[in-house]
Order: structure tokens, then C-alpha cells, then sequence
């Protein structure tokens, strides 16, 4: 029998430090301490929140939450956000363990605006608009992102994303700029992640923290009739993953969260485990992706397409050309699949990916094939 797990209604947050910040107005502060501040914003967003547990709550009402109990002060424009039809009722949901808030708020800001909002820090907060913004804007957002990724020291892949995402909202297209932002980061004390020649050195398991989750086995799972909302959590919760399920994308799609699930299983591994509930449950309809610490469940085109499920991954590529490496890995995968802010990037013999969980599979055995000297 699947065990009855479910949500509490009430948001819950427990931060490894007691302090709060709340949404008090700022002193009047000179322009290094306006520096200090950004620099704390950014390290409040890298820090790791115990435990986040929302049950259908509204964004305004969550937002308001994570500014007064997360530890770094967040500012809406909420009326920016109207203007593109974002709704502070809209309901989220969401349980994670041991995730950065920078993750929690993303996930949170894809569901409440359906990839319409963003956030990024400036005069030491953390502020909260819409995606479409000006040139000066982009600009200023993109020297943000530069900035917080100087701050992820030890963290190269969450640092390259946003390296390589500052470069294309700044819209120079300038293989410099992102060779001088190395550098700057290189400066700045991230000396671990790099060769004395500049080149990015990739630590052992460089990829596989997006692997680890789905690949351990659940001993056994029995579902007799169950709904599949009580099986996937089960799973979950035996297992101590971070699930998030987009159930809105599930309803549209004619799933329901009681729909009944019968399974067997003994000695699985975890995606397998799940595949067969969600296959149960919607017959080909719905697909899984794990991506920056949290397994997602959603309809298979979703999964394909939203921008929400992509992961960036770091390749050694050093020895080989360029041009050839992304022309390559771009032939692997789709060509529809290189839109939504996808990429293949090569900087100091890495190739960066940004795509889909399952297109990261093809690009891996596209490099793969590449360093055996099997050019695809």
C-alpha cells in the first residue's frame, strides 16, 4: 500500500541562519556599501533554504514569504508584472530540500508567470519584473549576472550560465567579452576552477550531480489503485528527492492528480520507478527531467520545450576544434530544440550545453564520439 503523504497548506522555510532581513527600506549608504550589499544579496541567493513546502499558494503571497523568511529582501514590480498579464493569485507549488533560494525562486517565478518574470540584484536586493526590458536595461541586468557570477566560487557550471547569459542579453555577440569575464572571475579568487593558463580545469564528476538522483534504486514500491499525486510523492519521500510536479501542465493535458496507478516494482531504479507510474497514468503523455537539483514531472512537450526544464552541462573538449564540436553537437539534437535561450558554447576547452536533460544524453555521446575521433 502507497503511504498517504501530503503537503501542509502553510509555507514553510528554515534557513541554516537565524537572520532576516524582511522588506524594510534601506539607510542612505555610499556606493561601496551599496557594493557590499549586492555582494550579500547574491551570496543570500547561493545559500541553501532547509526546507520549502507550498501548497497551491498564491506568487504574491509566496514571494512575500521567501522576502520576510528567506534572508534576502526581494522588491516586485508588481505592476510591471501586470503589464504582461502576471497574476499574484496565480498558485505555485513546491517541496525542496537543501536547494539554493536562487533555485526556489526560479521555480517559483516559472510557475506564477509561466516564464514571464525574472529577477536579478541591484541596490543590495533582490528584485523581481518582467522578462521584456530595454537595451539599458538588458545591459544593467547583464552586468548583475556577471556580478553574481563572481560570487560562485567553486560553483563553475552555475557561473559559466551566467557568464554565457549575460553575454547574450548584452547583445554584443563578442567572443571577448566572455574570455574577459573568465578572467575577471579568475581574479577575483576563483583560481581552483582554473589552469595557470587561464583554461577552465572540470572537476571529477562535473556533470553527475544531475545524474545522482534518478540513478539509486527504491528497494519496492506497490500501488494498488492509488492516485498518482499520493504514488510520486511516496517516491519522493522514501527516496529524499526534490520533486516538483507541474500539475498545471498535467491538468491541461487531461491528467489528473487522482487518476489511479497500479504498479509493482522491487529493486528499481528511481526513473524507472517513476516512468512506470507516469506512464500508468497518461499513457505517453508525460516525461521527467532532473535538472539543478530537482527531479520535474510534466507533459513530454513541455519538458521538451520550456525553458524551465533546461540544465546547463560542461564538457571537456580540449584538443579539438571549436567550430567542429558545436557543429556537431548541434546536429545531434533537434534544430527546433536550439531556440528558448539553448546554446553550445566552447570557452578555454570546454564546450557549455544549455538544453533539455534528455538533449544533454545526445550532446554526451555526440562529445563522446568526437574524442574516440568518430566525428558525427
Amino acid at each position: 500500500m502507497v503511504r498517504v503523504w501530503k503537503w501542509s497548506v502553510i509555507v514553510l522555510v528554515v534557513m541554516g541562519s537565524a537572520e532576516v532581513w524582511g522588506q524594510t527600506e534601506p539607510a542612505k549608504v555610499s556606493g561601496g556599501d551599496v557594493v557590499a550589499q549586492d555582494a550579500g544579496a547574491r551570496k543570500k541567493l547561493e545559500e541553501n533554504l532547509k526546507e520549502v513546502a507550498a501548497d497551491r499558494v498564491g506568487l504574491g503571497k509566496m514571494l512575500a514569504f521567501l522576502s520576510d523568511n528567506a534572508g534576502a529582501p526581494l522588491v516586485v514590480d508588481w505592476e510591471g508584472l501586470g503589464k504582461v498579464g502576471v497574476d499574484q493569485n496565480t498558485e505555485v507549488e513546491i517541496s525542496v530540500k537543501e536547494v539554493p533560494l536562487r533555485r526556489v525562486l526560479t521555480e517559483v517565478l516559472e510557475q506564477g508567470s509561466g516564464g514571464k518574470a525574472t529577477f536579478w540584484v541591484e541596490d543590495g536586493k533582490v528584485k523581481v519584473g518582467a522578462k521584456d526590458q530595454t537595451a539599458a536595461e538588458k545591459k544593467k541586468r547583464a552586468a548583475a549576472l556577471i556580478a553574481r557570477a563572481k560570487a560562485l566560487a567553486g560553483q563553475p557550471r552555475a557561473a559559466a550560465d551566467l557568464l554565457i547569459q549575460a553575454r547574450v542579453m548584452d547583445g554584443t555577440g563578442d567572443e571577448a567579452l566572455l574570455a574577459q569575464v573568465l578572467k575577471d572571475v579568475k581574479e577575483s579568487g576563483w583560481t581552483e576552477a582554473f589552469s595557470a593558463d587561464g583554461s577552465v580545469v572540470l572537476p571529477a564528476g562535473f556533470n553527475e550531480k544531475e545524474r545522482d538522483q534518478l540513478t539509486d534504486t527504491i528497494k519496492e514500491i506497490t500501488a494498488d489503485g492509488q492516485g498518482l499525486a499520493k504514488a510520486v510523492y511516496f517516491v519522493a519521500h522514501t527516496m529524499e528527492l526534490n520533486l516538483n510536479v507541474d500539475w498545471a501542465a498535467l491538468e491541461k493535458a487531461g491528467v489528473e492528480r487522482d487518476v489511479p496507478v497500479t504498479v509493482l516494482l522491487k529493486d528499481v531504479r528511481i526513473d524507472a520507478a517513476l516512468k512506470a507510474l507516469l506512464e500508468k497514468a497518461s499513457a505517453g503523455k508525460l516525461g521527467l527531467a532532473d535538472n539543478d537539483g530537482l527531479v520535474a514531472i510534466s507533459t513530454s512537450q513541455e519538458l521538451a520545450s520550456s525553458p524551465r526544464y533546461q540544465c546547463v552541462w560542461a564538457y571537456d573538449v580540449r584538443g579539438l576544434t571549436g567550430s567542429i564540436v558545436t557543429a556537431s553537437v548541434k546536429a545531434a539534437v533537434d534544430e527546433k530544440a536550439w531556440g528558448n535561450g539553448c546554446y553550445a558554447e566552447v570557452s578555454g576547452g570546454v564546450l557549455f550545453v544549455r538544453q533539455t536533460w534528455e538533449n544533454q544524453r545526445k550532446v554526451e555521446a555526440a562529445v563522446e564520439k568526437m574524442r574516440a575521433g568518430k566525428i558525427p
